[in-house]
Parts: structure tokens; sequence; C-alpha cells
């Protein structure tokens, strides 16, 4: 398994990108997993992965089931994302982070 995180555009707030950066970097201990910014005119994510699933966020999309979560900052929603591929990864390989 392979994960890519793509977002687009630069993120102002390089604390939080320091922190998914983090994440996804120990995710990489349990599989191969990126965190990109594609540039749209150079390359296609849908056509380079097209039997991926792909899972977006955009803060112009449905609100999520949580109302913390409708208010939550483009930069943060990533750095979340990012901890959550990292936590479950773990969680299925008996790793003691998620207890």
């Amino acid at each position: 398994m392979k994960v890519y995180l793509y977002y687009i555009g630069k993120p102002r707030d390089s604390h939080a990108n320091a922190m998914a950066a983090d994440f996804v970097a120990r995710a990489t201990r349990f599989c191969a997993c990126a965190m990109r910014e594609p540039r749209p005119d150079r390359a296609d994510p849908w056509a380079k992965h097209p039997a991926a699933r792909h899972i977006l966020l955009d803060p112009a999309g449905r609100a999520m089931d949580t109302a913390a979560g409708a208010t939550l900052p483009h930069e943060l929603a990533r750095v979340l994302l990012a901890e959550q591929i990292y936590r479950a990864l773990a969680t299925l390989r008996g790793h003691p982070y998620p207890r």
C-alpha cells in the first residue's frame, strides 16, 4: 500500500506543515507515504493513480459531521488527516501510539 497526501497551494503556517510532515514521516515506518504539492499544469494525480481511492479536503466542500470540523483551518485539516493516517497504520500494526 502507498499513501500520497496531495495538497493544493502553499501552506501559510509553516508550523502546521511541519507537524503534518512529521506524521507522514512516522507513517513511512508502516508503508510508503508522501506529502506532495502537485502542480496542476505539470501532473494530474487522478491520472497518475487511477485505481487509488481519492479523498479530498476542500474548505468549500460539505461540512463535516462535527461542528468543530466545519471551522477547521485548511492547514490544521492537513495535520489532522496526516495524524489519522499514522494512527490508523499504527493501530493495524499493534503499535502503542493510539492507546
